[in-house]
């Protein structure tokens, strides 16, 4: 069962977080997604504030309002709960052309945490030169790439950090695949080229607001999968949330929650995964597992490396 929900954050981030566990990698989905008409356009800011009106604080139908708006935006970000930051998720959505989605967190007084970012489009024909990229906003991040948008009011003097993944070259097949046999739901993924351009590890202190923000610099869009956290013990999650987990594994199977079709790739158009996208050991914060499986580790990374194939997990 780990190995399962290692492999659900791992297949994306094939390591994304790296020790995807079983539970690891809980997912959400944007509901834009399900707007399947493509040329029909979600809720704007300004029409999902009105439909929020007069909820007493929930949305539309029950629907917090921290669960964002159609379209995750800076006005109505999708919110990581309080002190739920270091558990790993998956959001899978989709951005529109030279669209942006946006999750917010505010670290309490005192509080310190570990983020691993990493962001990857799923294995659909149509993205194999697909390549968003997810950053990080917020105080105690060091200045090191420009933010491309309006700076939010609370976070005028912020830092940001974002990825920058590589791209296959010339005839270099890039690489991809689907869980192992038998290990996991049949969502294919595009993976890592480098670890270390395709992820952004770091550990942060509150108090404060960040922000979490991926998009595709070529304005494109696309569909994705969105990950970060640090903390895969199963144990960790609530029984609720481990239900959820199990649950969206359904809906993801088969590439049903994609916003456009998925045409599965030729099988000979996909890489192998480098030893170059693989996280180096010790990580970054320690061992994402609980600690008495934290030996365990490399013995996870070699049944990765030996299972993890470009072929789908009939």
């Amino acid at each position: 069962m780990r190995k399962i929900a290692w492999f659900i954050g791992m297949i994306a981030v094939c390591l994304l977080c790296e020790p995807v566990l079983a539970p690891a990698h809980e997912s959400f989905f944007e509901p834009e997604i399900f707007r399947k008409n493509l040329f029909e356009k979600p809720c704007t800011d300004a029409q999902w504030e009105e439909k929020v009106k007069g909820f007493d604080g929930k949305g539309l139908y029950g629907a917090p309002v921290e669960m964002g708006g159609e379209d995750w935006s800076f006005k109505f970000p999708f919110i990581i709960p309080p002190g739920k930051i270091d558990l790993t998720v998956a959001l899978n959505g989709w951005l529109s052309p030279g669209d942006a989605d946006v999750a917010k967190y505010t670290a309490a007084e005192g509080e310190e945490f570990c983020i691993q970012l990493s962001i990857i489009p799923p294995l659909c024909a149509q993205y194999k030169n697909f390549y968003p990229v997810i950053g990080i906003l917020g105080p105690g991040v060091p200045s090191v790439d420009t933010f491309p948008f309006e700076y939010p009011e609370d976070c005028k003097n912020c830092g940001y950090v974002e990825t920058h993944p590589p791209r296959a070259q010339g005839n270099e097949k890039r690489p991809g695949g689907y869980g192992p046999k038998g290990a996991f739901y049949r969502y294919g993924l595009w993976y890592y080229i480098d670890w270390t351009k395709d992820a952004v590890q770091m550990h942060l202190k509150g108090p404060g607001t960040f922000y979490l923000v991926w998009y595709d610099p070529e304005g494109k869009g696309g569909d994705y999968s969105a990950m970060w956290g640090w903390d895969e013990c199963e144990t960790h999650y609530k029984p609720e949330d481990m239900y959820l987990h199990k649950f969206n594994a359904q809906i993801l199977d088969e590439m049903k929650a994609t916003h456009r079709k998925c045409w599965p790739p030729n099988t000979d158009d996909i890489g192998e995964i480098p030893p170059a996208a693989f996280e180096p050991q010790p990580p970054y914060c320690g061992s994402a597992w609980c600690p008495q499986e934290a030996g365990a580790s490399p013995c996870l990374f070699n049944f990765i490396k030996k299972n993890s194939s470009p072929v789908r997990g009939d």
